[in-house]
């Protein structure tokens, strides 16, 4: 008799356990769906495939001195590391853009290569004229979980 009654105490026990597993996970896809609605978007981040008819070039934010672009990928979609100057529209130039803005890849539309002598530097490089940016998708935002892959956000600039 005594064996009916735990059993029937660890059954309510485990149902009631499930039923709170099951209301905080609900509670928590609720609450990321509406999550960013609180966030003011700067920029719509684009895919490959949104891209692939457009002349441009991937770059990354240099982690270096005289420079402040990585060319990670070139118009022939040919991949490597190589440190290139943009002339154009450039997110760097945004007062609040922060140059740690973590390892998110930058898409310029570009209408002009050049080799171009540093004088400082004393080498050669490639300087693009772009007409406009993008970011990848995904964009890293350095949190997790990440919340806003497809977008950058106002606070991604401001903030830094």
């Amino acid at each position: 008799m005594k064996k009916q009654g735990a059993k029937k105490k660890l059954a309510l026990f485990v149902v009631f356990g499930l039923v709170l597993l099951v209301f905080g996970v609900v509670v928590s896809i609720m609450s990321t769906s509406f999550y960013p609605q609180t966030e003011s978007i700067y920029k719509k981040a684009v895919t490959q495939n949104e891209i692939e008819s457009k002349k441009y070039i991937l770059c990354k934010v240099a982690r270096t001195t005289g420079y402040r672009w990585e060319l990670v990928q070139n118009e022939y979609k040919e991949t490597g590391s190589e440190y290139v100057l943009l002339k154009g529209p450039d997110p760097q130039q945004d007062p609040g853009f922060s140059p740690d803005f973590y390892q998110n890849t930058f898409v310029f539309y570009i209408t002009e290569k050049n080799t171009v002598f540093r004088a400082e530097l004393e080498e050669t490089c490639f300087e693009y004229t772009v007409n406009g940016w993008d970011i990848l998708y995904p964009v890293d935002h350095g949190t997790f979980p990440n919340f806003y892959p497809g977008f950058m956000l106002e606070s991604d600039i401001v903030l830094g």
